[in-house]
């Protein structure tokens, strides 16, 4: 303890004894005093420190398991990488071993001089946490401290590769169902959700038909993260689907694996095919020439027949008969038997053929001559009934005689059907032989079929055109002219162009005002500068008669001086010149008002000439920036316009690709439902069709890339469905099976659960660039860290680490429409745009109260909705970086945003169950939809703005119409 009378300095000098009394009386006094003092402070100490329990253990502390949660409970809110108070980060081993700006936190093996403990015990000033703190830390009690004592005094080991221990997951029950996410395909055909970590993926017009994806890496069966499914997104292109979990994006591709022919030995190299009405059954001509059928169920040949010795040119089943047609290229018609392979039937017609249809009434047979000429046959019985053959009953059908495709229709009348190269499609009476109707397709047809119910014509054209016509009245029903994937490269080519073109008409409509604005200026310089020059002239005036005034006033002083003198001189004149003294002084009083009233407007001139100068170098100045800002703006205009140029010239050359020749349909067929069409192209390729509006369903490529050019696949092709499968022979390839229902396979996965490396936190929001070749990935520690990533699709690698944009975790993302910027919105209430090609944020929106939980393009790429938790949705002009609008009255928060089409028109789902459809151009309500007050997670649009989308906390997944707000579906 300080000495007391160490702090009294007292004078060298002699003390009387009553004077020492008095000092021995205040020192005891004075040591009392400081006595009491310490001993409060001890006590006031001893209550804010914390005390250390001793742990008696030999076993090493594990600073994973152990010393890092208390670490993230109580430390790392206010010391880590975004925030980290004093320097010190505390979220690694590594980083705590490091220390802050007073020094290292850990002294390893010398826990009383580690500042870490110290702290947390409260012996060094401040206690850690402090008392009151804003994020509700508690103090570590006696037991943790204890364990970090222990930890630091066996050396305070640890390690990244002990940080990262592997997480158990315990099996999320399929009772956990809320959507968090969902996503509708690009092509408006299929709409992806996921139900606690299930994803599925089902049809939008049959939403009960779906496919359960599943990663079969996983311990559990049907599964497809570990974790809740965070964020869905389609690609672009419609190819890949990606979902986002815990540290993961899991992209899954759409595939088209072919049936194997392990599977199914009729799947082989063949010349031609035919599937029997029902299914049941295939025939085909071997490499040899011989006819094969097959059972497809039970995967057995049926009968080897012996093919004749011309080659087969046409096989068919007639009718559901069970017995096949056979005709030869030089002319011999047959009918075979199935089981022994005796003839049945059979004629010579004594010419050459080249194709051949069947009736489904078992009795009917037309045959296409290499002449372009038309023969109808019927079979015919013996009288008694034991034997039959074919009639010819019509020589020429009608006056064909350039035909290139024939389908025969059995109800309610025999007609046939005949493709021409000059005529169109013609429909003839088989009883007259004379043509009912033209169906004028508008190119030349090589591929016709019937739908089982004889009421449509399918029409497949050599510039890849299906047309769906109706029989009975002759209008066409539908039209396709590209598959899934070749319609989204073309609608994005030209949705792409139309954009662009508002942005070049916006760019030149700017350069006009620029330059309406550069004339204005001319105008506003020239007036300033005149008023300037007579200011300048005004000047010029005071100052000219400042000087004469002033001249004046210093000749009256010289004369006041004169006057003066003259008095000392001649005291006898001093009557007389006071007199003169009296008016010189006037005179000078007058003159030197004159002259203060010519400086107060000297000064006023001065003033003014300074305020017009000002003016007049403003005026200038925005002179030269409009006269700067045209050369400038027509850089841009030129720049935009040659992206115009390079976006119509693709645009065009796609839609010219689509009627080579490689694309002309060689074979179509219609589903026993006829709710599908199915094609094959001369290039080997397939598509699959939704009959009743020709939308493309499914595009199935060549299955050797390169044969499209064969020369044995330019003329023959054939195409069935046969059960749940198209089946496809181009040329003399192998007989191929293809499932009708889309696949989809996991491709890859982007990042591990037990390392934040790549994703730090879950995926909670996902993007694909429109070009479909990158993948934008966003996360964020919850109040730490909002993170974005950019992927290559192909490969997973990565492209472009974007860095921190957000203080907080990522909500949403959205590129472009252009794909040059990139949209993000964060629970730090902020919404960023940041250019792809430099990484840059070149605008931040502030404005939101509370998380920002979604954000939409609008299509012309110029307009921003976002979604909030402050129960509001804002729009945002991305030119000002302004709101132009605010929408209110919503009871809870805005969870999920979209807009409609290429419309103004845009939803917004709501946590109290309802979605809003609402114009974004004045904030006005336009219809709700009401999901039984299910808490909304998600939202999506058809791409064609029919049908809305949207699932919650419940599960469920409700379908509508967007235009009169019909409930189509729930999914429960």
């Amino acid at each position: 303890m300080l000495d007391p009378l160490a702090c009294c300095h007292v004078p060298a000098r002699a003390h009387s004894a009553r004077a020492d009394r008095f000092f021995v009386v205040l020192s005891n006094a004075f040591m009392v005093w400081i006595a009491l003092v310490c001993c409060t402070t001890l006590a006031a100490s001893a209550d804010s420190t914390q005390p250390i329990a001793p742990l008696e253990r030999t076993t090493p502390v594990d600073f994973a398991t152990e010393i890092a949660p208390i670490l993230k409970r109580s430390c790392v809110a206010c010391h880590h990488q975004g925030e980290a108070e004093g320097g010190l980060v505390l979220e690694s081993h590594a980083s705590l071993m490091k220390g802050g700006d007073t020094g290292p936190a850990v002294i390893a093996s010398d826990a009383m001089a580690s500042l870490l403990l110290m702290r947390a015990t409260g012996e060094e000033d401040p206690l850690m946490p402090p008392k009151d703190n804003d994020v509700g830390a508690n103090p570590l009690t006696a037991e943790e401290l204890g364990l970090w004592q222990l930890w630091i005094q066996q050396g305070a080991h640890g390690s990244s590769a002990g940080e990262s221990k592997s997480l158990t997951w315990q099996v999320i029950p399929e009772s956990l169902r809320a959507v968090n996410a969902l996503d509708v395909s690009p092509d408006g055909q299929r709409f992806a959700y996921a139900r606690g970590n299930r994803l599925f993926v089902a049809d939008i017009h049959t939403p009960t038909e779906n496919v359960l994806l599943s990663d079969t890496e996983l311990d559990q069966v049907g599964i497809a993260d570990v974790d809740l499914i965070q964020s869905i997104a389609f690609s672009p292109d419609g190819r890949r689907l990606a979902s986002g979990g815990f540290r993961t994006l899991r992209l899954w591709k759409r595939a088209h694996s072919p049936v194997s022919p392990t599977n199914a030995s009729w799947l082989k190299p063949a010349q031609l095919m035919s599937v029997q009405s029902d299914g049941a059954a295939v025939a085909l001509v071997n490499a040899i020439g011989d006819i094969e059928v097959w059972d497809v169920m039970t995967n057995e040949r049926r009968a080897l027949i012996h093919g004749p010795s011309d080659p087969v040119i046409g096989l068919a089943w007639a009718g559901s008969t069970g017995k096949l047609v056979v005709a030869d290229n030089a002319g011999r018609v047959t009918m075979p038997e199935t089981i022994g392979g005796s003839e049945l039937a059979a004629i010579d017609l004594h010419t050459s053929l080249s194709g051949l249809a069947t009736c489904t009434d078992g009795v009917h047979a037309a045959v296409r001559r290499t002449d372009g000429s038309v023969q109808l046959l019927r079979l015919v019985a013996d009288a008694d009934g034991t034997t039959a053959n074919f009639e010819v009953v019509h020589q020429v059908v009608s006056d064909v005689s350039d035909a290139t495709a024939v389908a025969l229709i059995a109800e309610p009348t025999l007609a046939i059907a005949i493709a021409t190269e000059s005529r169109g499609v013609l429909l003839i009476d088989a009883a007259t032989n004379q043509v009912t109707r033209t169906f004028e397709v508008g190119a030349i047809v090589d591929a016709l079929a019937v739908s089982a119910d004889q009421m449509q014509l399918v029409t497949g054209s050599r510039d890849a055109v299906v047309g769906v016509w109706s029989l009975a009245d002759g209008k066409q029903l539908a039209v396709n002219s590209a598959g899934v994937d070749d319609a989204l490269a073309l609608a994005k080519a030209a949705r792409d162009a139309r954009r662009q073109q508002t942005v070049v008409a916006n760019l030149t409509n700017k350069a006009k005002e620029l330059q309406e604005l550069l004339e204005k200026e001319d105008e506003a310089l020239a007036a300033i500068t005149k008023l300037r020059d007579a200011t300048i002239q005004t000047r010029d005036a005071n100052e000219q008669k400042h000087a004469a005034a002033a001249k004046l006033v210093t000749e009256t002083q010289a004369k006041i001086a004169k006057i003066t003198g003259d008095i000392a001189a001649a005291e006898q004149e001093i009557a007389s010149d006071k007199t003169l003294l009296e008016q010189a002084t006037k005179e000078l009083d007058a003159q030197r008002a004159s002259l203060k009233q010519l400086e107060a407007e000297k000064a006023k001139s001065e003033a003014e000439l300074a305020k017009y100068q000002r003016l007049t170098d403003a005026a200038t100045a925005a002179h030269r920036r409009a006269t700067d800002a045209i050369p400038e703006h027509q850089r841009v205009v030129d720049a935009e316009s040659q992206r115009l140029t390079r976006l119509d010239a693709k645009s065009t050359l796609i839609q010219s690709n689509l009627t080579q020749p490689g694309h002309a349909v060689l074979g179509v067929a219609v589903s026993p439902d006829a709710s599908r069409i199915v094609t094959v192209h001369r290039d080997g390729s397939s598509r699959i069709i939704r009959s009743r509006d020709g939308q493309p369903l499914t595009q199935i490529p060549p299955t050797l890339p390169g044969d499209a050019s064969r020369s044995d696949r330019s003329e023959r092709a054939s195409v069935a469905v046969v059960g749940d499968k198209l089946c496809r022979l181009a040329g003399s390839g192998a007989l191929q099976c293809y499932p009708l229902r889309e696949q989809w396979v996991l491709e890859r996965t982007i990042g591990e659960v037990n390392d934040p490396t790549e994703i730090v936190d879950r995926a909670t929001a996902i993007s694909f660039r429109p070009d479909a070749m990158t993948v934008a990935i966003g996360s964020g520690e919850p109040s730490r860290s909002g993170t974005i990533k950019l992927f290559d699709v192909r490969t997973g690698e990565l492209l472009r680490d974007l860095g921190e944009l957000h203080s907080d975790t990522i909500l949403g993302l959205a590129f472009s429409p252009d794909g040059r910027t990139l949209a993000s919105s964060s629970a730090d209430r902020t919404i960023g745009l940041t250019d792809v090609a430099s990484g840059m944020t070149t605008r931040q929106f502030e404005g939101h109260t509370h998380h920002v939980l979604s954000i939409a393009w609008q299509d012309s790429g110029s307009v921003i909705a976002s979604a909030g938790a402050d129960q509001t949705v804002k729009i945002w002009n991305i030119e000002t970086g302004e709101t132009s609008r605010t929408v209110s009255g919503f009871k809870k928060e805005l969870t999920g945003i979209r807009f409609v089409d290429a419309s103004d028109m845009l939803v917004a789902a709501c946590g109290s169950g309802e979605v809003r459809l609402l114009n974004s151009t004045n904030g006005s309500k336009v219809r709700s939809f009401d999901a039984a007050e299910d808490f909304l997670f998600a939202v999506a649009v058809t791409p064609d703005g029919e049908q809305l989308i949207a699932g919650g906390q419940s599960g469920v997944v409700r379908i509508w119409n967007l235009t009169d707000g019909k409930l189509l579906a729930e999914l429960k």
